[in-house]
């Protein structure tokens, strides 16, 4: 079930602290006048728990057994989701969600990690991304994740800039959803 006022509440944050205006060259490589700086929100005390609970909120049924994106831009919103399972877990979620990130390149040192957190071959994951354009990060994610033997479930975006990211997620057997677009965030400065 969505939850439309921790949505509306987590849109007017976004549309306040995230929009900036100016030139700008994406993630994807393209160029845009608008760049949408969501760890403004993410990491904030006022959209953390909004950002957790919508996302949550989103995940496919039944649950997967982790959450993963890019370091660093998924790293705040995992954690976000993962709080908000522990929240949900004395209600319907009876299990663990765990937290992964996948890194840009392993680790020099130590354990030589290319994926944080405790995972098993087989677990399901849902990917989480702040703002999706070509789909290209998710992708990444989705490859390195299925390489270490994982089963990508879905992922999820809070912002779909609506460039590319769903069509290149569906050639790849990845379902897609954004909570919000480029259009909705944008919609209130008319």
């Amino acid at each position: 079930m969505i939850n439309e006022l921790a949505e509306k509440e987590l849109l007017e944050v976004i549309r306040r602290r995230c929009v900036l205006r100016g030139d700008f060259t994406l993630a994807s490589g393209a160029k845009s006048n608008t760049y949408l700086d969501l760890r403004r929100a993410s990491c904030s005390w006022e959209a953390a728990e909004l950002i957790g609970d919508v996302l949550f909120d989103r995940l496919s049924e039944p649950p997967p057994d982790a959450v993963a994106g890019m370091a660093s831009g998924a790293i705040p919103l995992v954690t976000s989701t993962v709080l908000a399972a522990r929240h949900f877990a004395a209600g319907y979620y009876d299990q663990p969600l765990e937290g992964l990130w996948v890194r840009e390149a392993p680790k020099d040192h130590g354990s030589l990690s290319v994926v944080e957190g405790m995972f098993t071959p087989g677990d399901t994951v849902v990917l989480l991304e702040d703002v999706a354009t070509s789909g290209g990060s998710l992708l990444k994610a989705a490859t390195v994740l299925r390489d270490m033997g994982l089963k990508v479930l879905a992922a999820i975006a809070l912002v779909d800039r609506q460039q590319g990211a769903n069509e290149l997620l569906k050639e790849h057997d990845i379902d897609f959803q954004a909570v919000f677009t480029l259009a909705q965030v944008l919609e209130e400065e008319k």
